[in-house]
């Protein structure tokens, strides 16, 4: 039916529906832009909490940043095995100066000299922080902050794999004291705890 044929009221109203219907899109994307954007500033706020600041943060065209690249905001990732990569700008990686540390729901993980980490996370949705450090290990610049879910993959969903091998990202990057594994903590309980024995028999043998 043609536009001259069809009810004019027909058609207008129509019109207005379609209208309306794209105004509601525009309006929830817009909102969820705002509510994405909120929510990522929301991290950061978190990350720039966990900063030791030893100098004044610089600001301006030469201020050092960096950002998270991948993997990307609310992204969900396949196995327990995350690489997190980093842009910056100002700011030079260098083996022995300066890096950048991960951190995972505030726990610091490792120390960075190079644009990425491969760490092991476990499934649930977690805040992840990069922040710059300089030679000194003095925090600098504005840190980035995102949230990943980790989920175990179903039949037939392939895990992500990290965009370096872990090996190969292990060669520049060091894990902080405070990232031991609880299976590592252990053994070094017991590893105290036997010594400890050892020594109290050896001092309980030794005559007055």
């Amino acid at each position: 039916m043609s536009k001259l044929s069809e009810n004019p009221f027909d058609y207008y109203r129509r019109s207005s529906l379609l209208k309306a219907y794209v105004l509601l899109l525009s309006v929830l994307f817009t909102l969820s832009n705002i509510l994405t954007v909120e929510a990522q500033a929301t991290v950061v706020e978190h990350c720039q909490q966990l900063m030791t600041i030893t100098t004044p943060v610089q600001t301006g065209a030469n201020a050092p940043s960096i950002r998270i690249v991948e993997p990307t905001d609310s992204q969900v990732v396949y196995g327990e095995q995350l690489g997190v990569t980093v842009e910056t700008e100002n700011f030079d990686f260098s083996p022995t100066g300066q890096h950048w540390h991960i951190w995972v729901d505030g726990q610091l993980l490792q120390m960075v000299y190079g644009p990425t980490a491969v760490i092991n996370i476990a499934p649930g949705t977690h805040e992840i922080c990069a922040i710059m450090g300089t030679a000194t290990h003095g925090d600098v610049g504005v840190p980035a902050g995102i949230r990943v879910t980790i989920a175990q993959p179903a039949a037939g969903t392939p895990t992500t794999t990290p965009p370096v091998a872990p090996e190969v990202a292990a060669t520049y990057s060091q894990a902080e004291p405070g990232a031991l594994s609880p299976l590592l903590l252990v053994g070094l309980g017991l590893l105290a705890a036997v010594g400890g024995w050892w020594m109290g028999t050896r001092i309980g043998r030794k005559k007055p």
